[in-house]
């Protein structure tokens, strides 16, 4: 199979997204049979990649001599996840197509909805540090974007949750700035990298990024005004799908590949100095309170 094929659930939904912009008032139920046709043609290209099996496609093309190139990668992981994320863009797209109909800005509205699409399908895809980063943080212009579309004064929620996810993604880039330090490559599928050190910095670093964009505390906060501000479907759409998945989807790549994690293994000495005071006292606590883990013990 031509890897070239792994554009099309990017580019699909992007240029759908532009092409609603343009279309004309006057056109009833345009915009919205264009997000679910969109949405419809991105799914089937995800299910036909999902399907290829294998070792996966790749595909790469080269941008510069310093290591950021134009990685596009679907294993078995990605390839599961964008199936996952193509149904989620299909059902919301029919949701929405329902719910927003003659809605206020309802041009801007699936405009910025299939735009998102296409940025999480590229983020889901990215085997290059870079090319994630430019997919990951579009989706923040596209978030502040579609809460404001809730009344006049929902740019304050969108403000809010701009900030929130923008310091989280700093941490993100840090970390991945460590860890294109310590491994020598932007390469994602190339980084494989013990989390001690400033190892340990990159993991805990990236992972704030990944966690944050699920949602998780503390940097859930902006979620409960967005319920009050934003669209209803834009709820069901980033904070509930898409960014949980992609959240969850980096915090397993992070975990999974990008650093050897050994779940059993020994606490390296400088955390159980500095780091992590508080797991001895939890792990004796939980060894006196339970039959089970003091038999473990």
């Amino acid at each position: 199979m031509n890897p070239s094929i792994l554009l099309i659930p990017i580019l699909v939904p992007v240029i759908a997204g532009v092409a609603a912009l343009l279309l004309p008032k006057t056109l009833k139920w345009g915009r919205e049979g264009l997000a679910v046709a969109a949405s419809l043609l991105t799914a089937a290209y995800a299910w036909v990649i999902f399907a290829q099996g294998g070792e996966g496609l790749r595909l790469f093309l080269p941008w510069t001599s310093f290591g950021v190139n134009f990685d596009l990668y679907a294993y078995h992981f990605p390839r599961f996840v964008l199936l996952a994320a193509a149904g989620f863009e299909l059902l919301l797209a029919l949701y929405s197509a329902s719910f927003m109909h003659g809605a206020w800005r309802s041009r801007e509205y699936f405009a910025y909805f299939l735009v998102t699409a296409g940025l999480a399908n590229g983020a889901i895809l990215a085997n290059n540090f870079v090319v994630l980063l430019f997919f990951w943080e579009a989706l923040l212009v596209t978030l502040y974007a579609m809460i404001t579309l809730g009344h006049k004064e929902a740019h304050v929620t969108a403000t809010k949750a701009l900030v929130i996810s923008g310091l989280a993604d700093f941490c993100m880039i840090l970390g991945i700035v460590f860890a294109w330090h310590l491994s020598g490559t932007m390469t994602m599928s190339e980084v494989h990298l013990q989390p001690v050190g400033l190892g340990a910095a990159a993991f805990v670093l990236m992972g704030i990024g990944a966690m944050a964009k699920a949602g998780a505390m503390p940097f859930h906060t902006w979620i409960p005004d967005a319920a009050v501000d934003a669209p209803l479907p834009f709820m069901a759409y980033l904070p509930a799908a898409l960014e949980k998945l992609l959240g969850i989807y980096l915090l397993g790549r992070i975990s999974l590949e990008l650093f050897h994690v050994q779940m059993n293994g020994a606490m390296p000495p400088s955390a159980s100095r500095s780091g992590w005071p508080w797991s001895r006292r939890t792990t004796r606590s939980c060894c006196r309170s339970t039959p089970s883990a003091r038999w473990a013990t």
